[in-house]
């Protein structure tokens, strides 16, 4: 009888001790920075890498504070969930409560506002095709793109009037996309923590990171996503021409199968303490 009780003892302490390891794994800490991360794109002052992997997802990605700004950076390596950010943007979403239904959002660049988000091509005064365009025009292309986009869709701030801003605002929310050495697409984010209006520390925030899914409904050139009959994918620009002088790029290079933006939206959420 002694045998059985201590063993159920032994028992539930294991369990306990399980539990709060799963619990205590779940729930990650945000990184604390001493100074300001500069919003750059470069990544420089998040240390050597940054401090999460989605295995699943295949995304590196980061959420650190201060006493002045939440910060977030993302780094994609995936070619099509690379084209799928430009075209429809990064969606940072957050709980205080540590609920799943957002209170605050941001995303950036915005497709319903932002027309370069949906990469589109400059103007021309003849047809053009996908072979006629050199690689490096490509690339230089994006690139030139990424310092276009503007716009940023906020959602729950309460000193934030509108629902659209730019990256020049005066709120102090800042945003960039830009490319790493390596090809990676990197995307920073502050937000100042006085436009949050919440108690930091008295539960776990959710924090939801998505790379959005193609919009048709702010698609306002008729353009479709990579994949699908009519965008520039080893073919014309619909049918050759540019409609109008303008047309869009559909699957750029070679992005890899299950990743590309023509798919649902890639999505992560955990769960972090102050």
């Amino acid at each position: 009888m002694k045998t059985a009780s201590v063993l159920w003892l032994m028992a539930g302490c294991f369990g306990s001790v399980f539990t709060a390891g799963a619990q205590s794994k779940s729930i990650k800490n945000l990184k604390k920075s001493n100074q300001n991360i500069v919003v750059d794109g470069q990544l420089k002052d998040w240390g050597d890498s940054l401090d999460y992997y989605n295995p699943g997802k295949k995304l590196h990605y980061g959420l650190a504070e201060n006493q002045e700004n939440l910060y977030f950076a993302i780094r994609i390596e995936d070619r099509g969930q690379q084209e799928q950010a430009m075209r429809n943007g990064i969606t940072l979403a957050f709980n205080p409560e540590g609920k799943k239904k957002e209170t605050y959002s941001l995303t950036f660049p915005s497709p319903d506002q932002d027309e370069n988000s949906l990469f589109i091509m400059p103007k021309a005064d003849h047809a053009i095709t996908e072979q006629q365009l050199k690689q490096e025009d490509l690339e230089e292309h994006r690139k030139a793109d990424l310092l276009k986009l503007r716009d940023i869709r906020v959602k729950g701030f309460p000193d934030v009037e509108t629902d659209h801003i730019t990256t020049a605002n005066t709120y102090g929310i800042k945003t960039v996309l830009q490319f790493d050495d390596g090809g990676a697409l990197v995307y920073e984010a502050a937000i100042p923590v006085k436009m949050l209006h919440s108690d930091l520390t008295s539960k776990p925030w959710v924090f939801d990171i998505r790379i959005n899914s193609f919009n048709p409904n702010s698609n306002k050139d008729g353009l479709k996503p990579p994949g699908e009959n009519g965008g520039m994918n080893g073919g014309g620009m619909r049918g050759g021409g540019m409609r109008g002088g303008r047309g869009g790029i559909g699957n750029i290079g070679n992005p890899s199968d299950g990743q590309g933006n023509a798919g649902k939206a890639v999505e992560i959420r955990d769960k972090f303490v102050w």
